[in-house]
């Protein structure tokens, strides 16, 4: 009796192991943060959509990270980088839609010449008129280039007779890769973004200058970007004469 009544606690006991193996095996993980240094090794049947629910970002930025042409060809053992959505924090979240993100990062007054003083946020020019760049912000895309046209907008610096928008090419060391000039009452460009017109490349940066009568009195922060793979061309398949 005694012999059988050991079997039994001994038998409870190792069922209440495997059961709490289990629950620790099965219950959600815990929430993953996302950020630039964020790396992730790809499991048997994992997707990129829930990669991204996983780590609070999404798919979008994932994409763009990894230039992805095709993110639904993805394979076990591939390392992906992941990256938190435009204007979000580690492990925040957002839409990945571009849609234009307020930046906390100051202006630089750039030019402090005789023609202008720069004063805290304000600009002053010879005619004394005021140029305030205190909210001058590149407020999209923030999150992809498109590899054609694009319309890039910005805050405005109240004062300012004109701006500039300027694209860096980082994967080409960060050289000026073009610049648009735009009139004063304009805070809005259409720009040609693809290989031809700002080189070969994925990486991009972009920011806006403030001019007063040509010169530069401020710049917004720099939004860095991917720019999408150039579009496959698709072959044309010639039909027979009748």
């Amino acid at each position: 009796m005694r012999k059988r009544t050991l079997s039994i606690f001994v038998i409870a006991g190792l069922v209440m192991l495997l059961l709490a193996s289990f629950l620790s095996v099965s219950a959600s993980p815990t929430a993953q943060s996302c950020g630039p240094s964020v790396q992730h090794t790809v499991a048997r049947g994992q997707t990129v959509f829930r990669i991204a629910i996983a780590y609070g970002t999404t798919v979008g930025s994932i994409v763009r990270a990894n230039i992805l042409v095709n993110p639904n060809l993805i394979y076990p053992g591939q390392v992906l980088v992941i990256p938190c959505p435009s204007g979000s924090v580690g492990g925040g979240s957002g839409s990945g839609s571009g849609t234009p993100v307020p930046t906390s990062v100051p202006v630089t007054n750039v030019n402090t010449g005789d023609s202008v003083t720069v004063t805290g946020g304000n600009a002053v020019n010879s005619g004394g008129g005021a140029i305030n760049c205190t909210n001058l912000r590149a407020t999209s895309p923030t999150d992809g280039l498109a590899h054609g046209v694009n319309v890039f907008f910005w805050n405005p610096a109240p004062g300012a007779t004109g701006y500039r928008l300027n694209i860096l090419n980082l994967d080409g060391g960060g050289y000026l890769a073009a610049s648009w000039d735009v009139g004063q009452t304009f805070t809005n460009v259409t720009a040609d973004a693809s290989a031809g017109a700002i080189g070969d490349g994925f990486r991009f940066s972009w920011y806006v200058e403030a001019l007063v009568n040509g010169r530069v009195v401020c710049r917004s922060q720099s939004v860095t970007v991917f720019r999408a793979p150039a579009p496959t061309a698709v072959p044309v398949v010639p039909t027979a004469a009748p």
